[in-house]
């Protein structure tokens, strides 16, 4: 088995046989990365707001997303693909938006019919844990008396 090159050409890694194979690596991937779109895309749901790009980063498609709470402008969430479509990475982001605001409604033109019911049973299960912080109980307690999250109340 003979010796495989890794280096890095023009800040992108590439690997091969020999150091000119691993440089036409890193080419291809230069020129993966630099071809498409790179259109921000934006999602509000709420007083959350999202935006998804395509990050080099992450591979020749590779996108990331940011989500902060605009009335206070914390709350920062961030995701990273690789190799997913923008289509792919904006169900993900839509399912965290859902997280954070509870609600999936707004949301259904990114999400399946699985995700939503995923996200009415995450927001069911985080109400009955809230419910039970605020009547006392410790992390533990409210764990407890919230169930399983595969009970929907």
């Amino acid at each position: 088995m003979g010796t495989t090159h890794h280096l890095a050409y023009f800040g992108m890694e590439g690997s091969g046989p020999t150091v000119r194979e691993a440089k036409a690596d890193a080419g291809r991937k230069i020129e993966a990365a630099l071809s498409g779109r790179y259109v921000p895309f934006l999602i509000r749901h709420g007083a959350y707001l999202a935006i998804i790009w395509r990050e080099p980063t992450c591979g020749a498609l590779g996108y990331a997303y940011k989500i902060t709470d605009t009335d206070t402008g914390t709350g920062s969430v961030e995701g990273y693909s690789h190799g997913w479509t923008q289509e792919e990475v904006r169900g993900v982001c839509a399912k965290h938006l859902a997280q954070l605001a509870g609600s999936t409604t707004g949301l259904e033109q990114f999400l399946s019919a699985a995700d939503i019911r995923d996200a009415a049973t995450y927001s069911a299960w985080q109400t009955r844990y809230a419910s039970a912080r605020r009547e006392g109980q410790d992390d533990a307690g409210a764990r407890q008396a919230a169930g399983s999250l595969c009970t929907v109340a």
